[in-house]
């Protein structure tokens, strides 16, 4: 990746924060094929009837301010007859909330982490591997596969839900809203993630590889790809929300952390 220039692109770190918390919300709210809904304070809920806790559920939009609401917000979603997630930005999360929460049945997970990479000033040395093909997903078969492989590398949804999903994926590859990527190893899928856009910048969400095949660079590769993609595409930075194993990999990418995201997941079994 060519090194435009030394001087950072990137908005200011609250910006940052913005722009991090807000794509997530849109993203969580494509894969569900739903509008948001904001009928409990600041809360984007995300129910999709798709039974995986990352794809249903509720992300808190706003600040301290009406953090009490989380009681009945809480309570909503365990009514709900899947499971479900509920995200908080960490720096509201205090251990008295995490408390709460635990005590309604929700289970607290590992923290998830919201990370940027100016483009311009990217280290030009990492190069995606030839040894993996990607391709951007283009009609219904390959949204299909796409939806195959996010499952089995860790959506975890029982495979005759997988239809439902494929549709959300190809309406918003349809409208624009997501572009699905497929990282190939041997003439089979490996890795996926989904890429959207905003005002000078390119998210990266879904990134996931096969159990399988993981440590072996292709994830990495993956991810390179698309920043090549959206450098070529004017984007002068990138950001993305990923688990632990993500973000340790996208570090060595020179990804920094701006924000996190507690997730309380809910499963019926797990009733109180």
């Amino acid at each position: 990746m060519a090194v435009a220039s030394t001087v950072s692109e990137l908005p200011s770190p609250p910006e940052l924060v913005t722009v991090l918390e807000e794509s997530h919300c849109q993203f969580l709210r494509q894969v569900a094929g739903r509008p948001a809904e904001s009928s409990l304070g600041p809360v984007r809920w995300f129910h999709s009837s798709l039974p995986s806790p990352l794809l249903n559920g509720c992300v808190w939009a706003g600040d301290a301010v009406g953090l009490d609401s989380l009681g009945g917000i809480a309570t909503r979603l365990v009514e709900e007859p899947g499971p479900s997630s509920l995200w908080i930005p960490d720096r509201l999360v205090t251990g008295q909330t995490a408390r709460d929460l635990i005590s309604l049945g929700l289970e607290r997970t590992p923290p998830w982490s919201g990370v940027a990479l100016d483009l311009r000033s990217a280290d030009q040395t990492h190069e995606p591997s030839g040894a993996f093909l990607v391709q951007e997903s283009h009609d219904l078969e390959s949204d299909r596969l796409f939806t195959r492989t996010w499952n089995l590398a860790g959506v975890d949804l029982p495979e005759a839900a997988e239809a439902v999903l494929s549709e959300h994926i190809e309406s918003a590859r349809a409208h624009r809203a997501l572009r699905p990527l497929i990282a190939w190893s041997h003439a089979a899928p490996a890795a996926v993630c989904l890429l959207a856009g905003g005002p000078g910048y390119i998210a990266v969400h879904g990134l996931s590889t096969l159990p399988a095949v993981r440590r072996h660079g292709i994830a990495s590769s993956l991810v390179l790809h698309a920043l090549k993609l959206a450098h070529a595409e004017g984007a002068r930075y990138a950001v993305a929300v990923v688990p632990p194993a993500g973000a340790e990999m996208l570090a060595k990418l020179g990804f920094l952390p701006y924000t996190g995201w507690e997730r309380f997941e809910w499963r019926p079994e797990n009733a109180v």
